[in-house]
């Protein structure tokens, strides 16, 4: 069974954010939850949909208020999100089916987690991601490429009838395009057309979130970019789930004049783990000729399986 649903969430203006010094407070408050069931088939079944009363940000941040077209009122209404989450989970179940989640994209990942820790609520052990919008671009042999939903929609052709940035909606489209490229895929013999093996395929390509899948790690500052080289071959690298230590058999490869370095392996248990190494200075910086910022994201990268 495939659960597809979508999140609407507010972030802290910006002035207000610095004094919002609890270490427990989200960056991201979830405002809204919706997510359609689909069957073994692909058949969509039912919905959820709830808004979610906010708790910690009691204005809309002025992008989000733009983009969902909510007003200030709107935070007042709906269920606390421990409220929510019960609802959804149990919605969720069904006579001990297995479940993929699917989202479009893992935008909404992170918000999840930080509204669960910030309730000390635990998302269930077993319970798996998996990422829509990182199969259509691989399905459309373009890996590289973050499509957005509206662009899928036009891709596939789907007259967009609903108004997008509604978490209901949302998860509707995720749904069906989904649907479409599975189905599309099938015809093409490129993925089993049975319930059972369809499952099992799309399971490899998801992801457990209950483990740490990203590590963003700060070093000293550098006095020039140069500098990234050695400290990419001089750092042990460790992979974000396991902390097993990571061994470079590939070139580091810059980009942006040196400023970045990219690099990839394999953890024997977690798979490819995707390292970025960057440096960086802001305007005043750069004029007063200062250290650069040294920072990188190593996260590992479920979506590294090929279709047929």
């Amino acid at each position: 069974m495939y659960i597809v649903f979508d999140l609407e969430w507010n972030i802290a203006n910006p002035y207000k954010k610095n004094k919002l010094n609890n270490a427990m407070i989200p960056n991201e408050e979830i405002i809204e939850i919706g997510a359609w069931r689909l069957d073994e088939h692909l058949n969509i079944l039912d919905s959820f949909s709830t808004n979610v009363k906010a708790n910690f940000f009691d204005e809309l941040h002025k992008h989000v208020a733009k983009v969902t077209q909510r007003d200030k009122a709107s935070l007042k209404t709906g269920l606390n999100f421990p409220e929510a989450f019960l609802h959804f989970t149990e919605w969720s179940k069904q006579d001990g089916e297995p479940i993929l989640f699917c989202t479009w994209s893992n935008n909404d990942v992170r918000p999840w987690i930080s509204n669960l820790e910030a309730y000390n609520l635990q998302w269930p052990l077993g319970m798996r991601f998996f990422d829509a919008q990182r199969f259509f671009s691989l399905a459309k042999d373009d890996r590289n490429t973050q499509n957005s939903v509206a662009t899928a929609l036009e891709f596939l052709e789907i007259e967009p009838e609903k108004d997008l940035h509604k978490a209901l909606n949302d998860a509707w489209y995720t749904a069906i395009i989904f649907q479409r490229t599975i189905r599309h895929l099938q015809k093409e013999n490129k993925i089993s057309s049975d319930p059972n093996e369809l499952f099992a395929e799309l399971y490899k390509y998801s992801y457990d979130i209950n483990l740490n899948y990203r590590d963003k790690l700060v070093f000293d500052d550098i006095s020039k970019s140069s500098d990234l080289i050695k400290i990419a071959k001089n750092t042990d690298w460790l992979c974000p789930a396991c902390k097993t230590k990571l061994k470079f058999t590939k070139n580091w490869k810059p980009a942006k004049r040196g400023l970045h370095l990219n690099n990839s392996t394999v953890c024997p248990e977690h798979g490819t783990v995707l390292v970025n190494l960057m440096c960086f200075r802001n305007k005043q910086q750069r004029e007063l000729n200062l250290p650069f910022h040294v920072k990188a994201d190593v996260k590992i990268d479920w979506m590294v399986h090929s279709l047929k």
